[in-house]
């Protein structure tokens, strides 16, 4: 079944649309965990750097959100895209955000969280700004990733097209 096909399907019987997610977390020693996602299963090993305890034996939790939230916001881009019928050839994402360690040391009053997220968003497309700008707006309400971090801090966007 394809992209719109399942569009249609859910439309018909929002129910249908439910789906359970299931991670798995073992403790991998040093700070370092293997996180098994899915029923494949699809695996990740995440790590700590020495100076949090760890042995740097995979990217940091605080760097996988990040690649979850720039792979959440692509996947949707294309995803959206598909619906609207606007070609895309190419999608760069890149993600930045601060955080401040003191909060997850109990430091202060600083929260443990993200502030400052900025996807980076470089696509190649023949399309309008107009058609692309709608896009977005669709990617900005409906991304899963967003409605994860969007209340507790704002994103700012940095969109730049490329002609194709």
């Amino acid at each position: 079944m394809g992209l719109k096909e399942t569009l249609e399907t859910f439309k018909a019987d929002n129910a249908k649309g439910i789906r359970k997610f299931n991670v798995r977390i073992e403790d991998n020693g040093a700070m370092s965990f293997k996180v098994s996602m899915g029923e494949k299963p699809h695996v990740v090993f995440t790590g700590s750097p020495p100076g949090l305890g760890g042995e740097d034996k995979g990217p940091s939790p605080l760097l996988l959100t990040l690649g979850v939230i720039g792979a959440c916001i692509g996947t949707v881009i294309k995803f959206w895209a598909q619906i609207m019928d606007i070609k895309i050839d190419n999608i760069d994402i890149s993600m930045r955000g601060n955080i401040n360690l003191c909060g997850i040391f109990g430091i202060g009053d600083h929260k443990a969280a993200f502030t400052d997220l900025k996807p980076i968003v470089r696509i190649t497309t023949s399309e309008d700004k107009a058609k692309i700008d709608e896009l977005l707006k669709n990617v900005e309400e409906h991304c899963p990733a967003f409605f994860l971090i969007r209340d507790a801090n704002p994103i700012e966007w940095d969109v730049k097209l490329k002609s194709s």
